[in-house]
């Protein structure tokens, strides 16, 4: 008798293969994404002590939590379709004979057999993957490839995880069979379902959230503020798509229904009544699937444009393939010795065997202290942080440096001032700034705006709504420095940059600029707050490193919820074809022709399977602008190269999903012809 509950288990699994072989690959699949996730995030794989390799790390263990929590809600409910497929199965052991306990140890079994061969196969198919993805990783981050070989410890943590889950899992279906009479178990998928009710209330709300989703995401200005917001956008996006397709969708439905001419024609009055019932029976999966096309659309798109414009964000930075770059104070009682300061790089590198040539120079001062007021003024933070509306960087440019970065002849040397902006232009004929409570309103007679500014690499850019270029006569940003508020030097200092081609091996340029920096700092060159001496190739090395983990990290989980929204199609495609095959059987009895039904199950399949696609498309579309703007954390501006991504992204993901539309497409109708 002992022997007979496995044999039932292995049978059942045999027998149910069109239920069954799909969730153990996925189950496979994301046991071995956990595998990875957890083996790639260990240090000890890592092939010698880099801190690019800390990127890595930071990304895979972001990857093993979201693979984690993706793993107990997807196999969950992936549970509830096999455990609906065999309702009629098992009541019919009931009936038979079989108490519930005998029932429960058949259905153990199965569990273990299909969480044996799912974790174990899981597992060593991470252990083959982690070599290849090890190769791929190295490739994206500009490293040498890693990853090879078995860890016990990510081992023990797919065993631990999957072994909670799938008794989860279990536990629901005990307690599904045991509060479950026979009767109602054989009579499953038999009871006539009563028409949903227009649920307006719950409607309204998914509307609600939806829009405020996107107004978020619309009018969220500054990347900072959107790293805040981002995600009560994205959780006011879940909520209304998940509202929009469980009760707005049966809303809109119910209203096209009221249409008298609309509603009494064949194709529209056979769908119409079918699709009602459908978004009763599939909201919830529909939205499941659109949210995981967003997460999946929003992921590879976005972090292939950073990978992208890797190349140029770095030459925006690096004109050349090295930098100085020195803070100071031009009111200090020593002053910078520039040109002392260049001999001396360029002499500690032509000792080492190059042969350093100038190039580009600039020179601003980047201050974000400073706010834009409700009447159109600025004022510096520190006079009335009560009445700001928007943070705003003034960057400073005297005219020299501007026409050094804009050309000869940029700006007219008429002793005004010139501004550029992404915001408003100052109104009247002079330009006003409040700097600190104390002292008197700075004004400066205004010129003719200008129509473009160098783009000033700082972080300072971040935290701002708004930006200002200013460009002054030299004597005129001198006394603008000597109004600054007492003691608040932090953020009123000069940046000067020199830009360097150096030759030789551009591997060794970093080490051999940090020895430089020790010959700098240690000669006399005025006063100066900071010196920092950087290569484009060891800039690059460090973005590339970034950016290819974040690439890697996007494929990854996108893949698997690529994976994981083919799975709900499938299921969701095999449950309704057996649901519906006697929906049709009857039209067919009541005189309705073929062609009519034919093309009622197209529309109705066509919708259902396209909606959840379509409903992403819209969501990214909202989401572009916010993620935009968060992209400039890492350095992305180009807004033209991140749309062809997004585009692009969409274009092939959209094609995947009609192919997979064609596959189940003639599945559904053969079933339920």
């Amino acid at each position: 008798m002992v022997k007979l509950y496995p044999r039932l288990a292995r049978q059942n699994i045999r027998r149910g293969k069109q239920l069954y072989l799909p969730y153990l690959l996925t189950l496979m699949v994301t046991a071995a994404a956990f595998y990875v996730a957890v083996a790639l995030s260990q240090p000890n794989v890592w092939p010698a002590a880099s801190i690019r390799y800390a990127y890595l790390s930071m990304f895979m263990s972001i990857g093993t939590f979201v693979i984690a929590v993706f793993a107990g809600i997807f196999l969950t409910y992936t549970g509830r379709f096999l455990a609906k497929g065999r309702q009629r199965e098992l009541g019919l052991y009931n009936v038979l004979g079989m108490g519930k306990r005998h029932i429960g140890l058949v259905l153990g079994f199965e569990s273990l057999f299909l969480g044996v061969v799912g974790v174990v196969g899981g597992i060593a198919l991470g252990v083959a993957l982690q070599a290849l993805l090890g190769r791929l990783l190295g490739l994206l981050m500009g490293l040498p490839p890693f990853g090879a070989g078995f860890s016990p410890a990510a081992a023990l943590s797919t065993v631990v995880l999957f072994a909670v889950v799938l008794g989860f899992n279990l536990l629901l279906d005990l307690f599904r069979v045991r509060v479950q009479k026979p009767a109602e178990l054989l009579r499953e998928g038999n009871v006539g379902e009563k028409e949903p009710k227009a649920r307006w209330l719950l409607a309204a709300a998914g509307f609600v959230t939806l829009g405020a989703g996107y107004f978020i995401a619309l009018t969220t200005k500054s990347a900072i503020d959107a790293m805040v917001v981002y995600f009560l956008a994205v959780l006011l996006v879940i909520v209304g798509t998940y509202c929009l397709f469980t009760a707005g969708s049966v809303v809109i439905l119910k209203t096209l229904r009221k249409n008298k001419s609309y509603y009494y024609q064949t194709p529209h009055f056979i769908g119409l009544s079918g699709m009602i019932h459908r978004m009763k029976r599939n909201g919830v999966g529909l939205a499941n699937i659109c949210i995981l096309c967003t997460m999946v659309l929003v992921m590879i798109s976005g972090t292939l444009g950073l990978y992208v414009g890797v190349r140029r964000s770095v030459n925006d930075v690096f004109p050349q393939e090295a930098a100085m770059t020195v803070r100071y104070d031009p009111l200090a009682e020593t002053p910078l010795d520039k040109d002392a300061l260049k001999a001396a790089l360029a002499a500690s590198m032509t000792d080492k065997g190059y042969a350093p040539q100038m190039g580009e120079e600039t020179e601003y001062m980047a201050s974000a202290s400073f706010r834009v007021l409700n009447d159109g003024s600025y004022v510096d933070a520190a006079s009335r942080p009560e009445q700001f509306v928007n943070t705003a960087l003034f960057t400073f440019f005297d005219y020299d440096a501007y026409d050094r970065a804009m050309g000869r002849g940029a700006v007219p040397r008429d002793g005004k001032a010139h501004v550029y902006t992404t915001g408003k232009l100052p109104d009247g004929s002079a330009l006003t700034l409040g700097i600190g409570p104390d002292a008197a309103p700075w004004t400066v007679e205004l010129g003719e705006p200008l129509t473009a500014a160098p783009k000033v690499t700082t972080a300072l850019v971040y935290v701002s709504d708004f930006e200002y270029t200013v460009v002054l006569p030299r004597e005129t940003l001198l006394e603008l420095m000597a109004a600054r508020p007492a003691g608040d030097y932090s953020d009123w200092q000069m940046t000067w940059k020199s830009f360097w081609d150096l030759g030789g091996d551009v591997n060794a340029q970093q080490d051999d600029l940090q020895e430089a920096m020790f010959d700098l700092v240690n000669m006399d060159a005025g006063e100066y707050i900071s010196l920092g001496l950087e290569s484009r190739a060891n800039y690059a090395a460090d973005y590339y490193a970034m950016n290819g983990g974040f690439l890697f990290l996007g494929i990854f989980l996108g893949t698997l919820f690529l994976l994981a929204t083919l799975l709900i199609l499938y299921y969701k495609q095999l449950s309704e074809g057996r649901e519906d095959r006697s929906r049709f059987q009857i039209m067919k009895k009541v005189g309705l022709e073929e062609s009519d039904i034919r093309r009622s199950v197209n529309s109705q399949m066509g919708t259902v399977f396209f909606a959840p696609l379509l409903v992403a498309g819209i969501h990214v579309a909202f989401d572009f602008p916010i993620i935009s703007r968060l992209f400039t954390l890492f350095g992305l501006y180009d807004l033209g190269l991140e749309l062809i991504c997004t585009l692009g992204v969409f274009a092939v993901f959209a094609a995947l999903y009609a192919g997979m539309y064609r596959l189940t497409a003639r599945g559904y109708c053969r079933m339920v012809g």
